[in-house]
């Protein structure tokens, strides 16, 4: 039997893929790869991002953020402003983000602070999931997760440590595993991975970033498959169950079957 995915985060609205994103996704499709989360990054790309995701109905669905590498162009968003973008965007959204905090960019972190906890929010009152985005910052970001306790979501591509996974975790939250379960070199993250449940894991590429150690950029969500075998074998689980693992968990949390079009 084929197996079936989900890329639960994929940037199919980057420059990058306008000349041949059909050929993206169809490759990708053959591959088992059936649905794709396309998360916000800025306001300015929120149109086309809509555009896109609504010339492939029941495949790409749409995230409503602001990734904190943006925040600082974004200083006069206000939940306001969110809430009309979603009002705008009439159902088609099914997750809040891609939204939170990169410690990589300490002087615009109290800015990343305020729009995440607004994201929150909006994630809050409309029921839907976060897509969180957490480098060098868990501490804070769990912190303010513990302020919110009805927020649910995926941190997505994961990395981090077990106890750190566990965390996210015991608030309700999956993981988002992309290209690092395939580096060797990520010991941290690879025993975290290993050992968390499996049904609190999520496939992910980042596309087009986070690529495959020795691939030429951009990454495709037809790294997928790659990414499940690594990660069964990792586990030392059954790929064909794990992939349906995975896929029955990014199901029920998206909803998929919902959305408005």
């Amino acid at each position: 039997m084929a197996l079936k995915f989900a890329d639960t985060h994929c940037h199919l609205d980057f420059e990058c893929f306008r000349a041949n994103l059909d050929a993206v996704i169809q490759a990708a499709i053959t591959l088992g790869v059936e649905r794709f989360l396309v998360p916000g990054t800025q306001a300015s790309n929120w149109g086309y991002q809509l555009d896109v995701c609504r010339r492939y109905p029941s495949r790409l669905f749409p995230a409503l953020g602001i990734h904190p590498y943006f925040v600082e162009q974004h200083a006069d968003c206000s939940f306001q402003v969110l809430s009309e973008a979603y009002a705008r965007g009439r159902g088609a959204y099914v997750a809040i983000g891609e939204t939170g905090l990169d410690g990589r960019y300490p002087g615009s972190f109290s800015l990343q602070q305020a729009l995440f906890e607004q994201h929150m929010e909006l994630a809050v009152l409309h029921d839907l999931p976060l897509v969180l985005h957490a480098v060098r910052a868990h501490a804070e970001v769990l912190a303010t997760l513990t302020r919110y306790p009805r927020a649910r979501g995926v941190v997505h591509g994961f990395s981090g440590s077990y106890e750190v996974a566990m965390a996210y975790i015991e608030k309700g939250f999956y993981l988002g595993v992309g290209g690092v379960v395939v580096r060797a070199n990520a010991h941290k993250t690879r025993r975290a991975l290993a050992n968390v449940p499996s049904g609190r894991l999520l496939l992910e590429t980042d596309s087009p970033d986070m690529g495959l150690p020795g691939e030429n950029p951009p990454n495709t969500p037809s790294r997928i498959p790659t990414i499940c075998q690594a990660l069964a074998r990792l586990r030392g689980e059954d790929e064909a169950a794990l992939a349906a693992r995975c896929q029955a968990n990014a199901d029920a949390l998206f909803a998929w079957n919902n959305q408005k079009v």
